[in-house]
């Protein structure tokens, strides 16, 4: 009975860990904005300082 407790336990964090990404990654990527924005953010400070 442990063992196949285990088991499960493993499938559910394998699971979250391919789901999680996956759910963050969607979410970036529907918002157009967000590609956007992070290049501008990143070379605004170098622009600044030259």
């Amino acid at each position: 009975m442990l063992a196949a407790h285990r088991k499960a336990h493993r499938a559910i964090w394998r699971a979250l860990a391919l789901l999680i990404p996956l759910i963050l990654l969607a979410g970036w990527l529907t918002r157009p904005h967000a590609r956007i924005d992070l290049p501008e953010r990143l070379s605004a400070p170098r622009e600044a300082a030259q």
